[in-house]
């Protein structure tokens, strides 16, 4: 599934799922990535971790990044953790505001994919 500015599709072989931002999302592309993993979330049969992967460092529209994340999959049944790569300051708030809103520890800061697929084998 593809919206213009995050892209978001099953992690092949994991309980996961890939979102992953381009450089200049918009808030419509925030709301529809965030539709979508909480479709897919809706239909999982097992938790899931999501893969955010911030290496394209995006301009966050945080507004609508922070409403659409915690209306949506950071409260869901079925997500076990975040697995973020890369990220500067900002995705660190965000990941601070999440965290303290959902009272949930669940986002995991990696620099590369290699070490974020270790750990999400490591710990499924």
């Amino acid at each position: 599934m593809d919206s213009d500015g995050i892209r978001v599709e099953p992690v092949a072989g994991y309980a996961a799922i890939w979102m992953i931002w381009n450089a200049a999302p918009s808030d419509h592309d925030v709301v529809t990535a965030c539709k979508q993993l909480t479709a897919l979330l809706d239909e999982a049969t097992e938790r899931q971790s999501i893969l955010v992967d911030l290496r394209a460092n995006p301009n966050f529209p945080i507004s609508a990044t922070v409403h659409n994340v915690l209306g949506g999959p950071a409260q869901h049944r079925n997500l076990q953790r975040w697995f973020v790569i890369g990220g500067g300051r900002i995705a660190k708030v965000i990941g601070g505001v999440i965290s303290r809103t959902t009272r949930r520890e669940n986002i995991l800061w990696f620099d590369t994919v290699e070490e974020t697929l270790a750990a999400l084998a490591r710990l499924a």
